[in-house]
């Protein structure tokens, strides 16, 4: 169900945005939300809140990647998101020293 959800959005912002800058932003978006999530999880002494929060939110999106790949295609889109990651922090970095004064 996490990759329908995942998969969705991604083409959700790729239909109505039609940028390739905000595919790349989605995906830290999404994964940095996952991981506060999965931090959050940790701190919470409901046991029901817990196992709804662990049956719903996966840890990151490795984890969603590896949940239904292995071996070579869990390499080949790991890569993947190495790469949307290295981009991104290009895009982070280039708006940080081009902002307004």
């Amino acid at each position: 169900m996490d990759i329908v959800i995942l998969m969705g959005l991604i083409g959700f912002v790729v239909f109505f945005f039609k940028r390739f800058v905000n595919v790349i932003y989605l995906i830290p978006i999404v994964d940095i939300f996952l991981r506060i999530i999965d931090v959050i999880k940790d701190y919470i002494t409901d046991p029901e809140f817990f196992a709804f929060l662990d049956k719903w939110f996966p840890a990151n999106i490795p984890s969603i990647i590896g949940k239904y790949t292995s071996g070579f295609v869990f390499d080949i889109f790991f890569w993947i998101y190495i790469g949307i990651y290295i981009i991104f922090e290009y895009y982070i970095i280039k708006e940080f020293f081009n902002g307004k004064k």
